[in-house]
């Protein structure tokens, strides 16, 4: 923790009291907890095959799983953040990681489209995605990962009431959150406006179903959660999705 902490400071990056670490995308924070989906996401390697962190952050799941000896890739949209990540792993592990500039889902290097992994984790990115976006993005876990390997996710839930308000102005893709209670978290911490989204691009459980469906993959879990890892006092129930996905053909 104290090398994080001084490669954070290194930078002029904040960590909030909550554990969180504001990013330098303008996409909030990286989580205080790891994601709900690590232990799925480390268990589908199959000790032949590299596993894929998409949106890695600073390396709050990345690292976890160097620290078991996988052999891990990972990507992120900030050069910032992608910096950290080379920095904070150990010498004697850096062979084992693979971490590079990239965004959703056309902008991911071809060093890292070019390979197939047995897993993939992409954790509190996908609301950040337009509609096409996203299918686009199911549509390349499905050419990266091998028959049988495993896609884990978590993401924001739709919320019906803006979903309904999007579509009566004519919006298209997921449903689209608007942060109300977010302006008293901004004030607590003193976050300016491009700390945080001032609105997200939540999914549905038959949303996800269908991206499923349309991408070979066969879903073992998909349920609601409380994102434990996202401030305690505006965590919800319902808030967020939780996907565990096999990959059922090529």
């Amino acid at each position: 923790m104290n090398k994080l902490r001084d490669v954070l400071q290194k930078r002029d990056i904040k960590m909030l009291e909550s554990g969180q670490i504001l990013t330098t995308n303008n996409k909030g924070t990286q989580m205080s907890k790891p994601s709900p989906g690590f232990l799925y996401w480390i268990k589908g390697w199959d000790r032949k095959h590299p596993i894929l962190d998409i949106g890695c952050g600073y390396g709050i799941n990345t690292l976890a799983a160097l620290d078991l000896q996988i052999e891990t890739v990972a990507v992120d949209a900030s050069k910032v953040q992608v910096e950290v990540v080379n920095e904070l792993v150990d010498n004697n592990l850096k062979y084992l990681l693979t971490c590079q500039v990239g965004l959703l889902p056309n902008n991911i290097p071809d060093t890292i489209t070019c390979k197939k992994y047995s897993s993939i984790l992409i954790s509190d990115v996908l609301h950040f995605l337009t509609g096409d976006e996203i299918e686009k993005t199911f549509a390349l876990c499905n050419k990266l990962l091998i028959k049988g390997g495993t896609l884990t996710l978590n993401t924001a839930a739709m919320d019906l009431d803006d979903f309904k308000r999007g579509l009566e102005k004519g919006e298209k893709g997921p449903g689209l959150h608007h942060f109300d209670d977010i302006d008293d978290v901004k004030k607590k911490h003193k976050l300016d406006d491009k700390s945080v989204p001032h609105m997200i691009h939540g999914l549905s459980i038959e949303q996800i179903k269908q991206l499923c469906l349309e991408n070979n993959f066969s879903v073992e879990i998909l349920e609601f959660f409380r994102n434990d890892g996202w401030v305690p006092s505006i965590a919800k129930e319902q808030e967020s999705l939780f996907l565990v996905a096999t990959k059922i053909d090529d």
